[in-house]
């Protein structure tokens, strides 16, 4: 079977990013499966992620990130130029390199995939939740003029999405946001990552970590008000931050201002991070919105003991409250500190919530989410 992944590209350390490649060395060691990875935006750069020696890279070279940094009018027409040379370019290809299933990541691809007549199937895998595009734009202040702009794109991009042949979003909880008008939605998870880890965790540590882009998204601004409440009292306590992005710098004078710099940490991304994780006694995630976030799931099967705030959408869907971890309500400071300092203080508490993940967490195999995938590829291509 030959099968075809579309991705804006392999340079950054995020999930979207990790899933894919780890789908990808899965199904590249399956007899009778040919995997290619077209990037719209790799533009020379390194992969964070080593792809697979037998599966194909190639990149189209349409570098959607260059109308970003311009006004708003010369970006709707740098964007909608881009999308005509997209669907030119990936017609293209699909002529020249036949496929039996075209899996898009790229959403502003919804429009035109299920028109391009190659015989192949079209899917599109959508990695954020369904109010991403409010959510997203509400972190970026957008303008009004923006934001209407922003607005009528969803809904054109909504109209189409139920036309490709399946629609593949992350979470039970955000197939309800998307409504009963998606005849063709289906809920595959992400799977957990396979390590070379196998020990016990310790979780004797006095190290917090989290872990993620340095955007608003990810709400570090948040956990480091949080951490500034526990610390007086959890001396010798550390928590470290792994990740790169826009507001590092805002975030390292945050950390200064408190005068938290001998207990707050961060560090680069690093192809080691499940170590890390496993270092550490408790993960905390205080995301504003996500799809399905893999560092949670990953630290649970690691036996980490984990906070989430219970945004949308993926934490709901991964942590069974105050049994395998602790879900606090969304802009609920209070409560979150209450149970970080909970954990922190008990390591009984600590072990029996990890004893609890390492259990729970194999409904997120990658054994049962690949064959989810696999039955979904053997079902489009009978219709």
């Amino acid at each position: 079977m030959r099968i075809l992944y579309i991705i804006s590209s392999l340079h950054h350390a995020a999930g979207m990013e990790r899933v894919t490649m780890n789908k990808v060395y899965y199904l590249s060691q399956l007899p009778n499966y040919t995997i290619t990875i077209l990037t719209l935006d790799q533009n020379h750069r390194p992969y964070f992620f080593t792809p697979p020696p037998n599966v194909k890279i190639v990149d189209l070279n349409i570098n959607f990130s260059e109308y970003e940094t311009k006004g708003i009018i010369s970006k709707i027409i740098s964007f909608i130029r881009k999308k005509k040379l997209l669907k030119k370019r990936l017609e293209e290809f699909l002529k020249e390199n036949p496929q039996d299933i075209v899996i898009s990541l790229v959403l502003k691809s919804s429009d035109f995939l299920y028109k391009i007549n190659d015989g192949s199937k079209k899917i599109i895998e959508h990695h954020f939740s369904r109010e991403y595009g409010t959510q997203f734009s509400s972190e970026l202040n957008r303008g009004k003029f923006s934001t209407f702009i922003y607005k009528i794109r969803e809904k054109y991009e909504y109209k189409h999405l139920q036309l490709v042949d399946k629609f593949v979003v992350l979470t039970q909880e955000d197939a309800q946001l998307w409504g009963k008008n998606f005849r063709n939605l289906c809920v595959i998870p992400n799977s957990i990552t396979k390590t070379d880890i196998t020990s016990t965790p310790i979780l004797e540590n006095k190290i917090v970590i989290a872990v993620g882009r340095l955007e608003p998204q990810k709400g570090f601004d948040i956990l480091i008000n949080i951490w500034k409440d526990i610390i007086p009292s959890h001396k010798g306590w550390e928590l470290h931050i792994y990740g790169e992005g826009s507001k590092k710098q805002p975030l390292e004078s945050q950390i200064k201002q408190n005068g938290l710099e001998n207990s707050i940490k961060i560090f680069p991304p690093t192809h080691q991070i499940h170590k890390k994780i496993q270092n550490a006694s408790i993960f905390t995630l205080t995301s504003r919105f996500e799809g399905l976030p893999m560092v949670l799931l990953e630290s649970m099967s690691l036996g980490i003991p984990c906070i989430a705030f219970k945004c949308k959408c993926g934490p709901s869907d991964i942590i069974n409250d105050n049994i395998d971890g602790f879900l606090i309500e969304e802009g609920n400071i209070t409560e979150f500190s209450k149970k970080l300092a909970y954990l922190m203080d008990s390591k009984k508490e600590r072990m029996r919530i990890s004893k609890n993940a390492l259990i729970n967490i194999q409904r997120f195999s990658e054994e049962k989410v690949m064959q989810q995938w696999l039955n979904l590829f053997n079902d489009i291509t009978k219709i």
